[in-house]
């Protein structure tokens, strides 16, 4: 049980009396998000406090317990490491298709078969620091997006966020985008994250119009400068992915509940004309309806 600030919290974890140790964290938190998060492991259980409902994937430049197998870590350790080595005890030598395999028919015996499979990679997880050496453990994560239509519901970097006073009271209060994710590795189901779900209740527009993808690029070519205009800067925009999907925008006046609305997003690259990144990923968001 939780105060009214925390809404309904549980946490319970395991003394490993199968060879894992188990942890589950649970909350109905109605000013940061519904959350439920399960994982395993072979030496300790996962030590749990959240009552925002982030994803382990982070934002981009955020640090985090996990990192892409292809990339440095981003995690917060005090002192430098010297070695990178995987524990012996926790390994992923099975395919991707295999680990897909079992973490696809976790969510068909979930019943949540209305999440498809939107992204995978294989990742690091940061397991101890000692004497210079950093020690991990390889999982396999596979995110599943709500899937409407054949179109993605995706809102991640969208959360809505209120931070400050109102009127006599200070309010703080966060809505993050809807994810599932799920951990694989040789032992089988290794983690499992449900972030956020959202309810769809009715449809309010039976058939709206889009508009052509030649109006949609030739606003993009006028709000990629306008969005990115700098005193004294140039940049390279390098875009090597358009994707049309759903995204929820928040009603004015109500926190908790929007619209689903039909968007193109326009991925890629922005570097400053010092040759450093600026940005990856979404750059650009336009509504499909109205622009």
């Amino acid at each position: 049980p939780g105060s009214d600030l925390y809404g309904e919290i549980f946490y319970g974890a395991g003394k490993g009396a199968d060879g894992l140790f188990h942890s589950l964290y649970a909350q109905n938190n109605e000013n940061y998000g519904n959350y439920l998060r399960y994982e395993n492991r072979m030496d300790d259980y996962q030590r749990l406090n959240s009552v925002t409902a982030h994803s382990p994937l982070g934002v981009e430049g955020m640090t985090g317990d996990i990192w892409k197998a292809s990339e440095e870590p981003r995690i917060s350790v005090e002192g430098e490491w010297d070695e990178m080595r995987a524990v012996e005890n926790e390994p992923a030598e099975l395919s991707m298709e295999e680990a897909q395999g079992k973490a696809d028919a976790l969510m068909r015996q979930l019943k949540l078969e209305e999440y498809k499979c939107y992204d995978k990679d294989l990742y690091c997880q940061y397991r101890s620091f000692e004497e210079g050496v950093l020690k991990y453990r390889n999982i396999y994560v596979f995110q599943y997006l709500r899937n409407q239509d054949g179109v993605f519901i995706n809102n991640e970097g969208n959360s809505k966020l209120t931070d400050g006073w109102q009127g006599d009271d200070y309010v703080k209060r966060e809505w993050p985008g809807e994810s599932v994710l799920v951990y694989v590795n040789d032992s089988g189901i290794a983690g499992f994250y449900y972030l956020a779900p959202i309810e769809t209740v009715e449809t309010v527009v039976e058939k709206s119009q889009m508009k052509s993808f030649e109006e949609i690029k030739d606003i993009f070519k006028q709000m990629i400068v306008v969005a990115n205009a700098s005193q004294g800067e140039t940049a390279d925009i390098h875009i090597d992915r358009v994707t049309l999907r759903y995204t929820r925008i928040s009603e004015e006046n109500s926190f908790d509940t929007g619209l689903l609305v039909p968007v193109w997003d326009f991925e890629g690259r922005l570097s400053l004309n010092t040759g450093r990144a600026e940005k990856n990923g979404s750059l650009l968001t336009i509504n499909a309806i109205d622009g």
